[in-house]
């Protein structure tokens, strides 16, 4: 394929590029003048949705494509685990922190919940698992899992989560390991 491009227009594509390489590098000046300035804490950050306002259904699609899930005996622990990630933690008298944003070892972005309210967020952790569990057994094997994952599907569609979320056989232990690798809060 033979492509004719006359010299007034190479020149013209030259100039354009040139123009574009002129405002990169202003642009670049001016992150870095903000950096220095530390005025980007200024600037709205695009943290993901805090727990207290997610529902898990988009997050527990893409995670069944992630190299975290597993696809066997502890599917659902481990799926617990990454849905909440490191945004809730409780300690051993079962009183419950929410993350609400910015840096994790920062306590004043934990915000403390009730009982109910971390349970509530539990539900919504357990219908993206029944979500998920529906998914997987109405839909044909997706082009992008391997035919060995997707024949140990039985063990995710056989996994149930624990009644309760601090309660005998949650995950109280789980949330309690996150506190004690966070600073404390007081």
């Amino acid at each position: 394929m033979n492509i004719n491009i006359s010299p007034d227009k190479l020149k013209s594509l030259a100039v354009a590029f040139r123009g574009i390489s002129v405002a990169t590098k202003q642009i670049a000046a001016i992150i870095n003048t903000l950096i220095d300035n530390d005025t980007v804490e200024n600037v709205p950050s695009n943290d993901p949705l805090s727990i207290l306002e997610d529902d898990f259904l988009d997050a527990s699609r893409d995670y069944i494509y992630s190299s975290n899930c597993v696809w066997g005996a502890g599917f659902t622990g481990k799926f617990f685990r990454d849905m909440v990630g490191n945004r809730l933690r409780c300690n051993a008298m079962s009183f419950v922190w929410a993350h609400t944003g910015g840096d994790f070892n920062d306590r004043k972005n934990w915000k403390k919940i009730s009982k109910s309210k971390a349970e509530d967020i539990f539900e919504r952790v357990v219908c993206a698992h029944d979500e998920l569990q529906d998914f997987l057994r109405d839909a044909e094997k997706p082009s992008n899992i391997r035919v060995s994952k997707w024949e140990r599907r039985d063990a995710i569609l056989g996994s149930t989560m624990p009644p309760t979320m601090l309660g005998r056989g949650g995950y109280k232990r789980a949330l309690m390991d996150v506190h004690d690798d966070l600073p404390k809060l007081k």
